[in-house]
């Protein structure tokens, strides 16, 4: 396998539930054109997507239920874990896949509490600072939610040309994967990204390039 292999191999889950953008769009579909083991992957994972298509709309549209959100998003959670455990070799694609059920499953349930008049989930505001002198720097906007919490970044001085990473870390030192995407000719840059570590449990966000090199970075205490 080679790196370029690799790397497009981690788009495989955000291309499952049309997650992509235009460029990345088009550079995975070429790459699934010629890579056998890409598509086997695709279509394995395939059908978890398709979990929460066969959701009787009812359900989302109830006014009240007896089962909490946690409730409502384990049993979608739950097969992607059977999926990953018996096959191993896609545990970094079908966490990917993971982590894009959950934030597709709570837009979905925050929408139905917000009709409820539930109060809007607590959101937390993380200055991102930039690490190379003069390069980029914004803000993270981190909204807790029942699977973890949803990341919405706006960064302004990114590079035009590359692929960047945004990487949470915990406070007990273990990091996710909290989005990736393509460099555009915007101004600003803006990304919603998720993880599956609570708010209060985030130490730093780091915006890394495709050679690893932080760019920017933020502490939330």
């Amino acid at each position: 396998m080679t790196e370029d292999h690799d790397e497009l191999r981690h788009l495989l889950g955000p291309w499952v539930l049309g997650g992509l953008d235009a460029a990345d769009r088009a550079r995975f579909g070429a790459h699934l054109a010629a890579c056998d083991g890409c598509r086997t992957e695709v279509e394995a994972a395939t059908p978890v997507a398709g979990l929460l298509r066969r959701v009787p709309e009812d359900v989302w549209a109830e006014p009240a239920r007896a089962t909490t959100p946690e409730q409502e998003v384990a049993p979608l959670l739950g097969a992607v874990a059977a999926r990953r455990r018996a096959a191993r070799r896609r545990a970094v694609a079908l966490g990917a896949l993971a982590a894009a059920v959950a934030l597709l499953a709570g837009v979905v349930l925050g929408a139905r509490l917000d009709d409820a008049g539930s109060p809007p989930a607590p959101s937390t505001a993380v200055t991102l600072a930039s690490t190379v002198g003069s390069g980029p720097s914004g803000r993270a906007d981190l909204e807790s939610r029942p699977w973890g919490t949803q990341v919405a970044l706006e960064l302004a001085d990114l590079p035009r040309t590359g692929r960047y990473t945004l990487v949470v870390h915990a406070t007990d030192g273990r990091r996710e994967t909290g989005a990736t995407w393509s460099a555009t000719d915007r101004d600003v840059m803006r990304v919603v990204g998720a993880t599956s570590l609570p708010a209060g449990r985030i130490a730093t966000l780091e915006v890394v390039s495709a050679a690893g090199d932080t760019l920017a970075e933020g502490h939330t205490t």
